[in-house]
């Protein structure tokens, strides 16, 4: 049976010459379970491999051999990538005092030091447990963690504009506990710039009061959940053009959120409401 392209009878030559090498070339005999990691490294560089090359290679005539080492360099090259985005992060980088984005990159040099390219690459190793807005969750290895860091960036860059008190003021508006929370934190802070626009309040630098939360559901009243969710996103783009001079990639990791927003804002009005 073929998996990605290729019979099984191309695929074993090629871990059990990685088998070779995993036991100092001593034996090409391994357990089950460290023949199921290698074959999960092989594949996970032809994927690399095919991933890339949909928009920049030709696959056709590529052996699985072929496709196994340019997809491993291919994977190194992306493990290169991703610390330089680590130390991009890291230079702009504010937890806000929240404790769960604070330790989630601390952990990441952890990744660095024990991602091992050549006979498990398939690992991401790290849980990375603050929750980001897109969802990663068909990414292993050092995809997952480059694609993790990404989201990050996007993330710093959006809160990065505004200042740190009014975040932190938002953020305790949320929750009073929101140094432990496990959440999101852009969405936190859009939903509340997002209601300062419908409620055409100008942006003086201070969270909405009790009193402004009050008046939202009335300028929602009779909005369909679709027709609040033009309307924030119509919303989030007029943020991102007004102070983050139209960045494309920050509107797009910003649009991942602009549904679940509506959703909220439409039955927190609806509650109150009826």
């Amino acid at each position: 049976m073929g998996i990605q392209g290729y019979s099984m009878e191309e695929l074993v030559p090629i871990v059990a010459k990685l088998a070779e090498g995993y036991t100092g070339h001593e034996s090409t005999s391994v357990t089950y379970e460290t023949a199921q990691q290698l074959m999960g490294a092989v594949l996970y560089c032809i994927h690399e491999y095919e991933s890339y090359g949909k928009n920049q290679l030709s696959l056709q005539g590529t052996t699985a051999g072929e496709a196994y080492q340019l997809g491993r360099q291919l994977v190194l090259e992306k493990a290169g990538k991703a610390r330089k985005r680590y130390h991009t992060l890291e230079a702009m980088f504010c937890p806000y005092h929240n404790r769960c984005l604070q330790d989630t990159i601390k952990a990441i040099p952890e990744f660095f030091q024990w991602y091992d390219a050549v006979y498990a690459p398939q690992d991401t190793i790290l849980t990375l447990d603050y929750p980001v807005l897109a969802d990663l969750s068909r990414y292993t290895g050092v995809d997952a963690l480059y694609e993790y860091l990404g989201c990050l960036c996007q993330e710093q860059k959006f809160l990065g504009k505004l200042e740190e008190g009014y975040i932190r003021d938002v953020l305790e508006g949320y929750s009073p506990e929101y140094e432990e929370m496990v959440e999101n934190l852009c969405w936190i802070v859009l939903d509340d710039l997002a209601g300062h626009f419908l409620l055409k309040k100008p942006m003086d630098g201070k969270r909405l009061s009790l009193e402004d939360r009050d008046r939202l559901p009335a300028v929602l009243e009779g909005l369909s959940v679709t027709e609040l969710e033009v309307q924030v996103g119509a919303i989030t783009q007029k943020i991102v053009e007004a102070y983050y001079q139209g960045d494309t990639g920050l509107l797009a990791y910003l649009q991942k959120c602009v549904q679940n927003l509506s959703q909220r804002m439409h039955f927190f009005a609806k509650s109150v409401l009826e």
